[in-house]
């Protein structure tokens, strides 16, 4: 999200896709998630991940895709 203003970052729900973030991408995910103000995740260990390198607590959400029940879509 770096081509948009800092202050209008948010991240909702998003999967971190990783058991463990590689050695070698650590110190870039750490920048790029602390510079997204309003930060969730769609599961615990996404969230464990995100305390663990950068020491912010994310919101644990609902997958979006699960927000609608199959009528509403």
């Amino acid at each position: 999200l770096t081509f948009i203003k800092p202050e209008s970052r948010i991240s909702y729900a998003p999967s971190v896709g990783y058991n463990d973030v590689p050695e070698y991408l650590v110190e870039r995910f750490r920048e790029y998630v602390q510079s997204i103000p309003f930060l969730s995740v769609r599961e615990e260990h996404g969230a464990d991940i995100i305390k663990k390198i950068t020491g912010r607590t994310a919101t644990v959400v609902l997958d979006p895709s699960l927000l609608l029940t199959r009528e509403q879509r």
